[in-house]
């Protein structure tokens, strides 16, 4: 799709980078539809009263432990999902000329 728009190589970086972003942020989003609309529990949450992310515990199915609050596990995800986004650009960025027939 990239190749296609005739675009300098910085701005199929740039596009790269925001269409990485924007995918992690639809997939959060989802979580949190999901969560809210099903109760899937994809975001850790467990009871409305324990609001976070859960690990299993051994004593029982049911019994959870507290890891991490989900808009802390939110802004994680998001936060890597840039980094790893961010590294991936500038990969490219430096080596591109081994890339060049992919990009």
């Amino acid at each position: 799709m990239v190749n296609k728009l005739k675009l300098e190589r910085k701005w199929k970086l740039t596009f790269t980078f925001f269409v990485i972003v924007a995918a992690a942020g639809i997939h959060e989003l989802a979580e949190f539809g999901l969560d809210y609309f099903f109760d899937w529990k994809l975001q850790g949450v467990f009871d409305w009263k324990l609001q976070g992310v859960f690990a299993r515990d051994l004593t029982g199915i049911e019994k959870y432990e507290l890891l991490l609050d989900r808009n802390d596990d939110t802004m994680i995800d998001l936060l890597l999902g840039v980094l790893g986004s961010g590294v991936h650009v500038l990969y490219l960025a430096i080596f591109y000329n081994k890339f060049k027939r992919y990009y």
